[in-house]
């Protein structure tokens, strides 16, 4: 496991390095299981940047701004709901987009 800068429950088994592209698949197969989240704690701005980059990625490749905004989230989240204790749906894949 990485250290995430003391961050409890991050880390996801080391993988392969993704492109861009896989990156984007990755993010489109399963940002609805983290989704929830962004909306029960208030990131619904962020979710729609990373919709709208999302969108215009493909001319602009905006992958790294989309990183960004997930890593954003990531330090705001309670550290007592998501880590790998509690395990929330969706956070072993939001972690997997975060480390890549």
């Amino acid at each position: 496991m990485q250290n995430c800068f003391g961050r409890v429950g991050c880390g996801v088994k080391n993988k392969k390095k993704m492109n861009n592209e896989r990156w984007l698949q990755e993010f489109d197969a399963t940002k609805h299981t983290f989704q929830w989240f962004f909306i029960r704690y208030g990131f619904e701005d962020e979710w729609k940047r990373l919709e709208k980059y999302r969108a215009d990625n493909r001319a602009d490749n905006r992958v790294g701004k989309m990183k960004s905004i997930l890593n954003a989230v990531w330090f705001d989240l309670p550290d007592d709901m998501f880590n790998i204790k509690v395990n929330p749906t969706g956070w072993p894949e939001f972690l997997s987009l975060i480390e890549e």
